[in-house]
């Protein structure tokens, strides 16, 4: 069984990327190996992409590295990793290499393994889930007086006070001054005696919603990237309904599509949704 293994492994490694070589290469002297079937997730969600080689450490020694194969595998991009040692106990981590922009890739690594001789990690339809967390980070610029701001990355409010230091004049919420954790689709309005750079380091916040009452609603664009109205947000608008941006911009719904000035939503901004009847808002 251990050798059917080995050759299906090898098999699975010129297959993938062509026969394109791993960045990272292993001394090929030790005494024992491991064997990991995995799969790669990064922030939680599996990734499904064809760049990314994983490389595995015993510290700064390479022990062994694997590209993905070259095909999907029951709906999974798998990773088939050879790693070797000589003692066991010994803590493997492990490390990306993306081949398309040629370079490593700062992600901070969730998993890892003790080496024992002859273990396997994951198996046919139950792969080895190799986690990795990237933080974003959002840089936006306030102006001096108020700003319509939302998160886009995984904060605090004490987090941001800090950020803006002696800057800061008032953080509101639109429940009264803010506290606590900054909740994904809420706006949130700072104000600054000087013009400023807000800049905050997290987990992408991601999908959010929030619940509309009929009349006026504070919202947060919590995408990394501008976008339509159509696309940024899903509701189910009615003839009448409306957003509005800071600047004065302006949408209305014209019971097919939104018309008017504002015609994007942008990463860190805060909106007004002016709603007709109560909805639920999905940020996407």
């Amino acid at each position: 069984m251990k050798k059917i293994t080995f050759l299906f492994v090898c098999m699975m490694s010129l297959c993938a990327f062509g026969q394109q070589q791993t960045h990272w290469q292993s001394p090929n002297n030790f005494s024992g190996s491991v064997t990991v079937q995995g799969i790669l997730v990064v922030n939680g969600v599996e990734y499904l992409g064809d760049d990314i080689e994983i490389g595995a450490f015993c510290g700064e020694q390479c022990r062994g590295a694997g590209l993905p194969y070259g095909t999907m595998v029951m709906g999974h991009r798998l990773y088939f990793i050879s790693i070797g040692g000589d003692n066991d106990n010994d803590l493997i981590t492990f490390r990306l290499w993306d081949h398309e922009t040629n370079q490593e890739l700062e992600y901070e690594c969730q998993t890892s393994i003790t080496f024992h001789d002859n273990d396997n990690y994951g198996q046919m339809g139950n792969w080895f889930p190799i986690e990795f967390l990237h933080y974003q980070t959002q840089e936006v610029l306030l102006a001096q007086g108020w700003n319509w701001w939302a998160p886009t990355v995984a904060t605090s409010i004490e987090t941001v006070e800090q950020a803006l230091g002696d800057k800061l004049v008032s953080i509101q919420s639109k429940q009264g001054p803010a506290s606590g954790e900054a909740i994904a689709g809420d706006m949130y309005r700072i104000q600054t005696n000087a013009a400023c750079t807000l800049s905050l380091s997290g987990m992408p916040m991601g999908t959010a919603t929030v619940a509309l009452q009929a009349g006026s609603n504070w919202f947060g664009y919590t995408g990394d990237e501008e976008k339509a109205i159509a696309e940024a947000v899903s509701v189910e608008a009615a003839t009448g309904d409306k957003i509005v941006s800071q600047n004065g911009g302006f949408a209305i719904y014209n019971g097919t599509a939104w018309q008017g000035t504002l015609t994007t939503l942008q990463p860190g901004f805060g909106y007004v949704y002016v709603a007709t009847e109560n909805k639920t808002l999905t940020i996407e």
